[in-house]
């Protein structure tokens, strides 16, 4: 929706439909003459928006539904300015939207991480632009959806944390790999070799019934299976978490 100022410093939030979310009065400041703000109920409306011109601040309130837990501010930039990733960078019709996280939390919700869908895309971009930033990464509980893929932290210098955040292995990947006779199903996360300083709290882990299988389609493999495997990395905390399901092992 669009943002209107007065000259009383009103600021009102409207939905596309012209119903109003909020007015704020007393608003500290305006934009300047050659551009204009404007606060969206999601980042889908925000991509829609024909209005933005590079330069313009912009405020979303949520990514895919209003109050979702996705909202964040951008700067509206040149087009091709940064690699597209649903979070850092949005790709908008002309231009892109920058996320500037201004209340300081990363959260996978900002990347698109909200709903009962396949994550595991929107979550890996989270999880390296906070692996290559040195930066938490918040894993909301409820309606978190579930992964059909391994989250890869390559390098480490990062905490995921969430609030009992349930992860659901959807079903697992089998892939031969390393010559015939050697199958790898993958965990919620997998920390390579090398990596380090990484801390893993707050989630519940579970499995999908399909792992089932899995065990039986990798007979003699199926004790590696892990929620979590670690490949020789550095100063590694995994704490307070629960692990639930057929995995014969929570870590590996």
């Amino acid at each position: 929706g669009d943002v209107k100022y007065t000259g009383l410093k009103r600021l009102v939030i409207k939905t596309a439909a012209g119903g109003t979310v909020r007015t704020d009065d007393n608003v500290a400041s305006t934009p300047s003459p050659s551009s204009f703000a404007e606060s969206f109920e999601t980042a889908t409306a925000m991509i829609a928006s024909t209005t933005l011109i590079v330069g313009d601040h912009v405020r979303t309130l949520g990514y895919l539904t209003l109050g979702d837990g996705g909202g964040n501010d951008y700067d509206i930039v040149a087009a091709a300015t940064g690699t597209a990733d649903g979070g850092v960078y949005i790709d908008l019709a002309t231009h892109q939207a920058l996320g500037l996280f201004s209340n300081g939390v990363h959260s996978v919700r900002q990347w698109g991480s909200v709903g009962t869908t396949d994550n595991t895309t929107v979550n890996q971009a989270a999880v390296l632009y906070a692996e290559t930033n040195g930066y938490s990464l918040f894993f909301p509980p409820h309606a978190d959806g579930y992964l059909t893929e391994k989250i890869n932290i390559k390098t480490g210098g990062i905490k995921i944390y969430g609030e009992h955040t349930t992860m659901i292995h959807k079903y697992e990947t089998i892939e031969t790999s390393g010559g015939a006779g050697t199958t790898n199903a993958w965990p919620v996360f997998m920390v390579y070799r090398g990596a380090h300083d990484v801390e893993v709290t707050g989630f519940k882990f579970t499995s999908h019934s399909s792992i089932a299988t899995v065990q039986a389609a990798v007979p003699g493999w199926e004790s590696y299976l892990s929620h979590i495997a670690v490949n020789s990395a550095d100063n590694i905390w995994i704490h307070h978490n629960e692990f639930s399901g057929t995995q014969p092992r929570a870590i590996f």
